[in-house]
């Protein structure tokens, strides 16, 4: 009986994108590793974060890059989720036709209140994807941890920038930018 109890049913990211009817277009699920697993409600302050991210990511990048805001990208056959944003190379189509994939993200944000392991734990989910880059945005200690170097285990390059730190450009490696716009003002 206990076998039966663990039996699940992976799902494949086609079954999952034809589960939308039925899920509803407001659901907060993603797709990781064949599991629907509920994404933890936006709060306010979450929510700023990632407003003024993406204002500052759309100046930056401007025209060099797609910012894409709290939307899908096919990270395998099984895995579809939703960071919080990311940044995509340039596509003739807009990715219209398809959900952008592993070769086509410059750089994976997740912006972290409550939420810390678990973004931790999903960026490894990237790593193991082939997600150059990966950011996770402390909001709580003001840091940026900065993920690089995927292998199948995870990245193998991990670092803290600060908020009064310069982060590198992950388009235009050697240039570099100041980390406390990442940040809103200090509470």
């Amino acid at each position: 009986m206990s076998q039966l109890l663990q039996a699940r049913h992976l799902f494949s990211a086609e079954e999952y994108e034809m589960m939308g009817e039925i899920l509803g277009e407001g659901a907060r699920v993603e797709l990781i590793e064949g599991e629907i697993v509920d994404m933890v409600p936006i709060g306010p302050r979450h929510q700023s974060y990632v407003n003024r991210l993406t204002d500052l990511f759309t100046y930056l990048w401007r025209g060099r890059a797609v910012v894409q805001v709290q939307g899908p990208v096919q990270l395998n056959d099984l895995s579809e989720v939703q960071p919080d944003i990311a940044l995509l190379k340039k596509s003739v189509d807009e990715y219209e036709n398809t959900h952008p994939g592993p070769l086509d993200i410059l750089l994976v944000v997740e912006v972290s209140d409550t939420t810390l392991m678990r973004d931790l734990e999903k960026a490894k989910l990237y790593a193991k994807s082939g997600v150059n880059q990966c950011w996770i945005i402390d909001m709580n200690n003001r840091e940026t941890i900065v993920m690089t170097n995927p292998t199948s285990d995870g990245y193998t390059t991990q670092r803290r920038v600060a908020a009064n730190e310069r982060l590198e450009d992950p388009i235009e490696p050697g240039k570099y930018f100041d980390s406390s716009n990442l940040f809103g003002p200090a509470t």
